[in-house]
């Protein structure tokens, strides 16, 4: 085969998202506009830029309403994931972890940037995103219960558009065959060496730390009448299937007992 035929070929098409050639060159059929940082003159919320790690390239953009508060009140503080990870699973998710551990690291008031010293109130704390973003935001609310974060009470999540999927086909998902297989290829690209698409990162039924908080039960919030990944409106099903889980769950701890799953 001749090597320039490999710039034409494709591996993986991921239409309308993108496409992934053999000799490793994407090409992103859809992206989002950056704009810069500044002072929005309608709402007087101003913005800006800071950098979490260089070495790794996480950075974030913080945004306050300018106005005079009293030295003594602090704001809640929302933390937003976009939809857009841009490496295999799991970096984007231990990426949002050492974001949020640096977040954490200004609850003294002896952070790096005075913004979060001077103006937030870590005991309001709340995780959102949208599709991949809200999967995140899910893993950390998760992940915060299991493991904790020192100086930060996480009081709920939002999650709009939650990119979860499964094995098994939920509501009208087995009637869409051709965007189930775009879905299970999305997941394929994005996480090759992972357990397919009952792994815990996007299947939250087979997460065996679900439950193990019984605040998780009343902290989880639906912003939104649609599924991300489904893309219709099967969501009550998804809600009510994920939430008889957690119920479940939730009674086997307050027997003292687990069944094997």
């Amino acid at each position: 085969m001749d090597a320039s035929s490999t710039d034409i070929e494709i591996a993986f098409n991921i239409s309308p998202i993108m496409k992934v050639y053999k000799n490793s060159h994407v090409e992103r059929l859809a992206g989002e506009e950056v704009v810069p940082p500044s002072l929005d003159p309608k709402t007087n919320v101003e913005s800006k830029d800071v950098v979490i790690s260089k070495e790794d390239g996480i950075s974030a953009r913080l945004f306050i309403p300018k106005t005079n508060y009293p030295s003594s009140q602090k704001l809640p503080l929302f933390v937003y994931f976009h939809g857009a990870p841009e490496h295999l699973v799991p970096i984007a998710h231990e990426d949002s972890w050492r974001a949020r551990k640096w977040v954490a690291s200004h609850a003294g008031g002896n952070g790096p940037d005075e913004w979060l010293n001077l103006h937030v109130d870590f005991g309001k704390v709340f995780f959102s995103g949208d599709n991949a973003g809200a999967n995140i935001s899910h893993y950390l609310d998760i992940r915060v219960g299991t493991e904790g974060l020192p100086g930060v009470k996480l009081e709920g999540i939002a999650l709009v558009h939650p990119y979860f999927w499964g094995v098994d086909r939920i509501g009208f998902e087995g009637e869409r065959a051709k965007h189930s297989a775009k879905v299970n290829d999305l997941w394929r690209f994005s996480c090759p060496t992972m357990m397919g698409s009952d792994d815990p990162l996007i299947n939250p039924a087979k997460d065996p730390n679900l439950g193990c908080r019984l605040w998780l039960e009343s902290r989880w919030r639906a912003v939104d009448g649609n599924a991300g990944a489904w893309g219709g409106n099967d969501n009550d099903l998804l809600l009510e299937t994920w939430m008889e889980e957690m119920w479940q769950r939730r009674q086997e701890l307050a027997d003292g007992t687990q069944h094997q799953r």
